[in-house]
C-alpha cells in the first residue's frame, strides 16, 4: 500500500526541495514533479517546460534529475513501492474520488457511475468526472481506468489516445 499524503486545496503545503524530471512510460513521456512530502505530480505526454514554467510562476526553485524520475515511472509502472508517499491536494470531494481510484485493481475498470455509487454519491457522476480530470498524478491515481458507462473510453486529461494506450498496456499485462 503507498503511503498517502492529503491536503484539502486550501491547506495547500508549499514545495519544499522540489526536483522535476523527464521520464519516459510504456506509453510515451512523462514529466515528475516531487518535494519532501513526496510525488506531487506525474503528466504524461508533457513537456519538461510545462512544470517549470508553473513553478516558477509560483515562486518556487526547483533541481532537476531525470534519473530519479525514470526510476520512480519503472516503479510506478512495475507496481512497486515508490519509497515516497503520493501527495494528494484537492477538495473533500476529489480526495474521496482519488482515494476510491486507488483502489481499484490493476486492469480493472469503472464507470463514473459506479464510481459515483462507491462513495455514497449516486447523482455525481459527473462532478466524479471533474474530480477525476483533475488528478495530478497520471498512472499512480489511476484515472484512466474510468471509462463511460457504454465502456467507450471517454475524454482523459492527456487525450484519449494516452488512456487507450495505458488501458490496453494493463491489459496485456494483467495476462501475461
Amino acid at each position: 500500500m503507498q503511503t498517502i499524503v492529503e491536503f484539502q486545496t486550501k491547506h495547500q503545503m508549499p514545495y519544499a526541495g522540489l526536483v522535476i524530471g523527464l521520464a519516459t512510460t510504456p506509453v510515451g513521456s512523462a514529466v515528475l514533479a516531487w518535494d519532501d512530502l513526496g510525488l506531487r505530480e506525474l503528466n504524461l505526454h508533457e513537456s519538461l517546460s510545462d512544470i517549470p514554467n508553473q513553478c516558477s510562476a509560483l515562486g518556487y526553485s526547483f533541481d532537476r534529475d531525470d534519473r530519479h524520475a525514470q526510476s520512480l515511472v519503472e516503479a510506478v509502472f512495475a507496481r512497486q513501492a515508490l519509497g515516497m508517499p503520493i501527495v494528494l491536494c484537492g477538495t473533500q470531494f476529489q480526495l474521496d474520488v482519488w482515494r476510491e481510484l486507488l483502489k481499484l485493481k490493476f486492469g480493472e475498470t469503472v464507470s463514473y457511475g459506479e464510481l459515483a455509487n462507491r462513495i455514497q454519491k449516486p447523482t455525481a457522476a459527473r462532478a466524479v468526472g471533474a474530480a477525476v480530470g483533475a488528478n495530478r498524478l497520471g498512472f499512480v491515481v489511476p484515472c484512466h481506468r474510468v471509462v463511460r458507462h457504454d465502456r467507450v473510453i471517454g475524454q482523459f486529461r492527456w487525450g484519449s489516445d494516452v488512456k487507450a494506450k495505458l488501458l490496453a498496456w494493463e491489459s496485456l499485462s494483467v495476462h501475461e
